[in-house]
């Protein structure tokens, strides 16, 4: 596994199995009706020839398994772009969730904060 500048994971350097496992958890909350209190995800981008728009992406900060239960986990990061006119600087909001599946199978997307996230990779990379 290899880190980026951000501190998010370089999906290629991932084995096939942790791959499917994220791709899963991701896309399925992305097409789920309700996730928690979380709205689903479109990702993609549309841009007019002025280079106005939006883009919706996520990538991924960390994965595992439950202790308990021995399903997977994944902590992703959703970024929103938005560049309402072309001369303006765009808008980036960044989001930070952790993915699972309830037991009845549901994926659930729960917020967590930026710091916590971070504070963890930097921990990690001093050990």
């Amino acid at each position: 596994m290899k880190r980026g500048y951000y501190g998010q994971i370089d999906f290629t350097t991932l084995t096939k199995v942790a791959k499917k496992q994220i791709q899963n958890l991701v896309y399925g909350a992305a097409n789920a009706a309700k996730v928690d209190e979380h709205g689903s995800w479109d990702f993609g981008c549309e841009f007019d020839s002025k280079s106005r728009g939006s883009a919706l992406n996520w990538d991924v900060y960390a994965y595992g398994k439950d202790f308990f239960s021995k399903k997977s986990l994944c902590v992703i990061q959703v970024r929103q772009y938005l560049k309402r006119h072309t001369n303006y600087y765009p808008e980036i909001k960044k989001s930070y969730f952790l993915l699972g599946r309830n037991e009845d199978k549901s994926i659930f997307a729960h917020s967590v904060e930026s710091r916590v996230i971070h504070s963890a990779i930097k921990k990690c990379r001093r050990n």
